[in-house]
């Protein structure tokens, strides 16, 4: 009984002493403002392709400015974990006052057109690649098999990814219309973007 109270007690010494994220936040804040990709990808634990999506990413200018907007302030420190699906899909947890907390039921809801949309953009925005993989079809996915190929293929597509994506904010429209396995969600005239259904998911198969 005595030593599981102390391995109990140096359990907890340990936890105390373990240094928060702040000190890591910080130093990746400041590598990001000079563009040190190298300090970046120091502080992370990333797989080989998803690293070499972040160098593909800060080889932007435009992409430091907007990351560095984005990192600029005081940050709010919370602390999550994701659970992986058998499906590939992930699902996210929150640590709260009151306990760990689901914060993410997405995958749990109706899945849309507009819903594949919009966790497109919103993957688009954080570059994060993995979340954007299973948007896109399987065949196009197979093409671009390394991390880094997917994320220069898409960085290439910004244009006409914004432009969709403010079309599509700036006000009301129309919902997808659907046929069979393909849908279209207009925004323009001659503008659409086209969807295709994979085993029971919409995925973007276009920005026209």
């Amino acid at each position: 009984m005595r030593r599981r109270g102390y391995v109990g007690l140096l359990s907890l010494l340990v936890a105390c002493a373990t240094p928060g994220p702040e000190p890591v936040l910080d130093a990746f804040k400041a590598a990001v403002a000079r563009g040190d990709l190298n300090a970046a990808l120091a502080l992370s634990d990333l797989p080989p392709e998803r690293k070499a999506a972040l160098g593909v990413a800060m080889a932007d200018p435009g992409w430091l400015q907007g990351a560095e907007a984005r990192l600029a302030g005081p940050l709010a420190v919370r602390r999550y974990a994701e659970v992986n699906t058998p499906r590939g899909e992930r699902l996210r947890l929150a640590q709260t006052p009151e306990g760990w907390r689901i914060v993410d039921l997405d995958l749990l809801l109706e899945d849309t057109p507009e819903r594949a949309l919009a966790t497109f953009f919103a993957a688009f925005e954080a570059h994060d690649w993995p979340a954007l993989r299973p948007l896109i079809p399987t065949a196009a996915g197979e093409a671009l098999a390394e991390e880094s190929q997917l994320a220069a293929h898409l960085l290439a597509l910004v244009e006409r990814v914004r432009r969709a994506q403010g079309a599509l904010q700036s006000g009301p429209r129309s919902p997808a219309v659907i046929t069979g396995d393909r849908a279209h969600l207009d925004y323009g005239p001659g503008r659409s973007v086209r969807f295709q259904r994979e085993n029971g998911r919409w995925r973007i198969l276009d920005l026209e």
